[in-house]
């Protein structure tokens, strides 16, 4: 977990007002030492487990015997234990775990490269099955890299709210959809690019903030272009001509799933192209 990002999941439970805890196995505390390199962090995390036995998944996670020598430490029923348990000792509102295989030989008879990421909050807990490759060391690495993926989710989510909302506006005011959709998608890259840019991807050493923004601004054309095409392929092509899409649903109805597709295609090419041309990579 790079130190920026760290800083922005801190940042995150600050503004929400929330708390977080960590209990890892494979990991060997490489999250909890990420997220108390930021400064303040002590005001958000309550504190964090290094399980690495399944005697210490017992005792110190409350992880059910049972789940151990029935469906093994490297299993989703014990990440989504080792994380009720994290939440449940520190009474954290949100508690993050990490269990698997990271090598070199197979154990469990699991293969190397499965982890499980348990997330509990709110009461409800999700595990989220990862099959990563590469060395040991590189599957400790991912798994803690997962978090840039969800990072970009939110700042994604704060994107589409402000294209959405642009879009959804004007088009209620009569502005054709194809202009709706340019201004929306314009301003909302204009905000992609500076949260993105600040707490998701690892800038480049050798790109200025010149090359930085002209790439980005290149990438962002091909993604408009992408987001303009699925528009007009679904209001433009396939709409007026399929009878049951209009007598099924109203005009703002499939505008509205339309503007959902562009933007969840266009989100995905946002996050590859960004990280293949504007990361660094180490």
């Amino acid at each position: 977990m790079k130190k920026d990002r760290a800083a922005f999941a801190v940042h995150q439970l600050k503004e929400q007002g929330l708390t977080l805890a960590t209990c890892e196995s494979l990991t060997g505390g490489m999250l909890g030492e990420a997220v108390t390199a930021v400064p303040g962090a002590s005001a958000v995390y309550r504190g964090g487990f290094i399980t690495y036995t399944n005697e210490m998944k017992h005792e110190l996670a409350a992880v059910p015997e049972e789940v151990l020598s029935r469906k093994g430490a490297v299993s989703k029923k014990c990440a989504a234990a080792m994380a009720e348990g994290a939440a449940a000792v520190t009474h954290a509102d949100i508690a993050v775990s990490t269990t698997g295989n990271a090598g070199p030989e197979p154990s469990e008879g699991k293969p190397v490269g499965l982890v499980y990421i348990g997330i509990r909050a709110f009461g409800n807990t999700r595990v989220k099955k990862c099959s990563f490759e590469g060395s040991r060391a590189s599957i400790r690495k991912q798994t803690v890299l997962i978090d840039q993926i969800l990072k970009f989710g939110i700042v994604g989510v704060i994107a589409f709210f402000v294209d959405f909302g642009v879009y959804t506006a004007c088009n209620f005011a009569g502005v054709p959809y194809l202009f709706s959709g340019f201004l929306g998608f314009t301003i909302s890259v204009v905000v992609n690019y500076l949260l993105s840019m600040k707490y998701v991807f690892v800038r480049r050493d050798d790109l200025s903030r010149t090359k930085e923004f002209t790439i980005f601004v290149i990438l962002s054309a091909f993604g408009l272009l992408i987001n303009e095409l699925v528009l007009y392929i679904c209001l433009g092509l396939i709409y007026p001509h399929w009878s049951w899409l209009r007598q099924t649903f109203g005009v703002h109805t499939v505008e509205t799933l339309a503007k959902l597709g562009a933007t969840g295609i266009v989100m995905i090419y946002n996050f590859i192209s960004r990280k293949v041309f504007l990361e660094k990579h180490e």
